[in-house]
C-alpha cells in the first residue's frame, strides 16, 4: 500500500500549521493534536478522521501501514520537530485529527451500553484533571461522558495525553443547562443523578446504596465543587 511520505525542510510550510508552537496553542479549533505512539495509534484506530501525521525521520514506516493511503505523513529531523512544536519533543510522532461535535443528551442511549453509568463533568478547569477523569471513566467501563459548562476542552492536547487517548473510546455529550437537563432526565427517563459533595449532610460513600436505575455520576470544580443549584 502506497502512503504519501513527505520530507519537510522548512517549518513555515503551511501543511504544518496545526503543529506550530503547541505549548501555547490551546485555543480550540476544528482540529486537535495527539502526541506519542500510543495516543496516535489509538486515534488511527478510532472513529475520528486523521488529517496528517508528523514523524521524526527514520520512523515513517512504523506508521505508514496503519494509516489510510490518503493520509499524508510529514517527516522532520528531531531538531526541526523540536523547533516546530516549541519544546523538547522526544515522542517521535504527532497526529492531527478532526473534531466531531459533541452529541446532545437526547442521543444518550442506555440500551447500547453494558454499564448503565455515565459521568458528568461540570467546571473542572485543569486539563490534567479532565484527562484523569476520562482515563478513569474508561478504566471502569463507562462509555458516556457529559461535558458541562466551564469544563476544560476535552480535545486539548494535554487532556488527550493524560487520558492515554481513552477520550477516543468515549461518547461525549453537551451538558449546557445542568439543572434543567438533570431534572428532565430524572423525570422522563427514570435515571438517577448522583452528585459528589463534601457537604456535611451528604451521604458518606460507605453508606451509598446503588440500585438498578441508570445513573449519572456528577463531579464539579476542583476548588468549589458543584453549584448549589445542581446539588439542590
Amino acid at each position: 500500500m502506497f502512503v504519501m511520505v513527505v520530507r519537510i525542510q522548512h517549518l513555515d510550510d503551511s501543511r504544518l500549521s496545526a503543529y506550530v508552537n503547541l505549548r501555547h496553542a490551546e485555543t480550540p479549533t476544528e482540529f486537535f493534536i495527539a502526541e506519542g505512539r500510543l495516543p496516535v495509534e489509538r486515534l488511527i484506530a478510532s472513529r475520528y478522521e486523521v488529517e496528517s501525521l508528523v514523524v521524526q525521520q527514520g520512523r515513517e514506516q512504523e506508521f505508514a501501514s496503519q494509516v489510510s493511503p490518503s493520509t499524508p505523513i510529514y517527516s522532520l529531523s528531531r531538531t526541526r520537530l523540536r523547533e516546530l512544536v516549541g519544546f523538547d519533543f522526544h515522542r517521535g510522532v504527532l497526529a492531527c485529527g478532526r473534531r466531531q461535535p459533541l452529541q446532545s443528551i437526547e442521543q444518550l442511549d442506555w440500551t447500547q451500553t453494558e454499564l448503565p453509568l455515565a459521568l458528568a463533568i461540570i467546571g473542572v478547569t485543569e486539563l490534567e484533571n479532565v484527562g484523569s477523569l476520562l482515563r478513569s471513566a474508561a478504566g471502569f467501563g463507562i462509555e458516556h461522558v457529559l461535558i458541562g459548562p466551564q469544563t476544560a476542552d476535552p480535545f486539548s492536547r494535554r487532556v488527550i495525553r493524560v487520558s492515554m487517548a481513552n477520550l477516543f473510546t468515549l461518547q461525549l455529550y453537551r451538558l449546557e443547562r445542568p439543572v434543567e437537563q438533570f431534572t428532565q432526565i430524572q423525570k422522563l427517563r427514570r435515571v438517577r443523578c448522583v452528585a459528589t459533595s463534601l457537604d456535611r449532610g451528604a451521604t458518606p460513600l460507605p453508606r451509598f446504596v446503588p440500585d438498578t436505575r441508570p445513573t449519572i455520576l456528577i463531579v464539579g470544580n476542583e476548588a468549589s465543587g458543584l453549584d448549589r443549584e445542581v446539588l439542590d
